[in-house]
């Protein structure tokens, strides 16, 4: 994190469902956080805006990006769906 990052400093871990398998990404709920106080809706999200935002804090496989990405978009819609 750089020194005058505003960002905040989120080490938790989120479990979310890729594919059959569960896995842990590290500063999920700010990400959420950030992007619904955005008004960022799941649908409007690229792939590489997820990829670029999940990649900051976690190790992603080239070969499963893809999945990453719907895994991710699939447990933002979860999350919007919760704070309605």
């Amino acid at each position: 994190m750089e020194p005058n990052c505003s960002c905040k400093k989120d080490s938790s871990v989120t479990m979310i469902l890729m594919g059959t398998q569960k896995i842990g990404l590290i500063g999920l709920n700010s990400l959420f956080e950030e992007w619904g106080s955005a008004g960022k809706a799941p649908d409007t999200l690229r792939g590489e805006e997820i990829l670029t935002s999940i990649k900051k804090k976690n190790y992603v496989s080239t070969t499963s990006e893809q999945e990453y990405i719907k895994a991710v978009r699939s447990a933002y819609v979860a999350y919007c769906k919760r704070r309605v």
